[in-house]
């Protein structure tokens, strides 16, 4: 990501498209502030029911941190979009080579690149935000009536597509 001052501004121009591509867009808060909820359990024993319930290996406090960042940065971002694309993996570990594809070409070019086994640190950081995020994803519209969901092989080719139904009207 290049800095805010960096960023280049259409101006005096229609803009009839803008793509915008990110890890996490699409995610929404699943984990729910302990302060808004009428239980009392501890962060810790919230942690464990989280595991239990939702079978991720991400602590209910590390979630409600990435929470509040979709909540305050990204929720607004959505009501902006037109139309959704959600791009779909069978299994989200294929994540780990496709990350390791990227750095063997840095490498390869003499750039400054990752290891393999600096990869999987890596991708083991994050891999728990998709456990966690990537159902509610998929099965959700983002834009309803105007949301594909593409399903994508190992090999980042198109196996499957279904759009969201268009809302219907009262």
């Amino acid at each position: 990501r290049r800095p805010h001052a960096e960023w280049l501004a259409v101006e005096g121009c229609p803009v009839d498209v803008v793509i915008l591509e990110g890890w996490c867009l699409g995610f929404r808060p699943v984990v729910h502030n302990n302060n808004n909820n009428n239980n009392n359990t501890t962060g810790d024993e919230e942690d464990d029911l989280l595991a239990q319930k939702k079978n991720v290996s991400a602590s209910a406090s590390a979630l409600r941190v990435v929470d509040a960042f979709l909540r305050a940065d990204l929720a607004s971002v959505y009501d902006l979009f037109d139309a959704f694309v959600a791009l779909h993996v069978r299994d989200a570990g294929v994540v780990y080579r496709w990350r390791e594809e990227a750095e063997a070409v840095r490498r390869a070019a003499g750039r400054g690149a990752m290891t393999p086994d600096e990869v999987v640190a890596f991708v083991d950081r994050y891999m728990p935000l998709y456990e966690q995020y990537l159902g509610p994803l998929y099965a959700t519209d983002l834009v309803p009536g105007h949301t594909l969901h593409i399903t994508i092989d190992a090999d980042r080719a198109p196996v499957d597509a279904r759009s969201s139904p268009p809302p219907s009207t009262p």
